[in-house]
């Protein structure tokens, strides 16, 4: 009886598809390989449609698988494989012959197609060993991006030839040619036949040095055994050196784990310290700061002080200023006044000096201006108390 736990979880599982797969790989090593860059989890299924393979797998939730199904597809063991939620979701890809290319080119540059062409995407790789190229199903996000690559036709980029044809085009599969199938390929061996024959069986045929094929095939089959036991012989022996190194490594793993655990400890010893020394510099910070923050609020109190002050000296300032102003007006007037004054004593002395220059003309004028001086000495003298001549008489005679 199928236990009702596994029956809901097989139907609440979330599945998708990934393929290509390519058949000659183990699919648990397509799985192992997919699961870092699609997140699966396990292989449910298996199934080959039109001669390609698919797997499907599980998903831990519907997030992964639309994740999964929006990345590029992923280059492995020669095929393209994709991530989707159906088959025919990639058939009808395939089927889109208007937006499909077929590429040949070699092996090596399958793998570079991503970088030579700046657009779209692989759909499918066929390898085939009996020739020397491979055949890449391309597709493109238009129908004009297609139809520009099959117009080049041929095309070599960094050392890599590729040649585009249409989708839909019928290629040879042995040489790549539009001409013909592969069937009718001259570069194919042609198919050997051979009539019936109705003769007496022939005797057994003997190799070149007299010995029958059939001690021939015995001597190759206990070659075979003795080959095999050679092997088994040293797979043995490789059995035992692989147990000697599982156990050395054991021994070397439990070892690190020692140390590693030691270096945690130093470590933690160490991390510990640096924080108490942090700690205490931190708390030194703190003093510091309360302590500028004391001045800080102390040079406040000064700086509104002054402000204070300056308030209460500004009328005074402002009076000052007014008298000063004052000041400036009544020099300017004073010096103004100063300038007129000398301006009139320089003409009074001018026109001194002509009216001298005019009274020198008379006879009596010397006679006269002895007789001035003498009365000014005499009033002079006479303010003085003396009977001398004053000097400044004496150098104007």
């Amino acid at each position: 009886m199928t236990d009702p736990m596994i029956v809901d979880a097989q139907a609440s599982a979330i599945t998708g598809w990934v393929g290509p797969v390519p058949f000659s790989v183990d699919p648990q090593a397509v799985i192992a390989r997919l699961k870092p860059h699609y997140n699966v989890v396990t292989l449910l299924n298996q199934r080959t449609v039109a001669g390609i393979k698919f797997l499907e797998v599980t998903y831990n939730s519907h997030d992964d698988l639309a994740l999964a199904t929006s990345k590029p597809s992923t280059f492995f063991r020669g095929q393209y494989v994709h991530a989707m939620t159906s088959i025919k979701e990639w058939l009808d890809r395939r089927a889109d012959h208007a937006k499909n290319v077929q590429i040949l080119c070699t092996y090596d540059t399958v793998r570079q197609l991503p970088g030579l062409l700046a657009k779209g995407h692989a759909l499918l790789v066929d390898n085939c060993r009996a020739r020397s190229f491979s055949r890449v199903l391309w597709q493109y996000e238009s129908k004009e991006d297609a139809d520009a690559a099959v117009g080049l036709g041929e095309y070599a980029l960094n050392g890599h030839d590729l040649r585009f044809f249409a989708g839909s085009a019928r290629l040879c599969f042995s040489c790549g040619s539009l001409d013909h199938l592969r069937t009718t390929c001259p570069t194919r061996p042609c198919a050997k036949t051979s009539l019936p024959s109705f003769s007496l069986p022939a005797p057994a045929p003997t190799s070149a040095g007299g010995v029958s094929y059939a001690d021939a095939a015995k001597q190759a089959v206990n070659k075979v055994n003795d080959l095999e036991k050679d092997l088994r012989g040293k797979v043995d022996d490789l059995t035992d050196k692989v147990s000697v190194m599982q156990a050395q490594l054991a021994t070397f793993v439990a070892n690190q784990e020692a140390l590693l655990v030691a270096f945690k400890s130093d470590m933690t010893k160490q991390v510990v310290a640096k924080v108490d020394s942090f700690a205490e510099k931190l708390m030194a910070t703190n003093k510091k700061i309360e302590v500028l923050e004391e001045r800080l609020e102390s040079l406040v109190g000064s700086v509104k002080g002054f402000l204070a002050d300056f308030e209460a000296l500004k009328p005074e300032l402002e009076m000052t200023m007014e008298d000063v102003a004052e000041l400036r007006s009544h020099r300017a007037k004073t010096s103004e006044r100063y300038m007129r004054v000398n301006r009139d004593f320089a003409i009074v002395e001018v026109d001194l000096k002509v009216a001298l220059d005019e009274l020198r003309l008379y006879d009596d004028f010397e006679e006269c201006l002895a007789a001035a001086r003498e009365k000014s000495w005499a009033h002079y003298a006479k303010e003085q108390g003396s009977n001398a001549y004053p000097d400044s008489f004496l150098s104007k005679s």
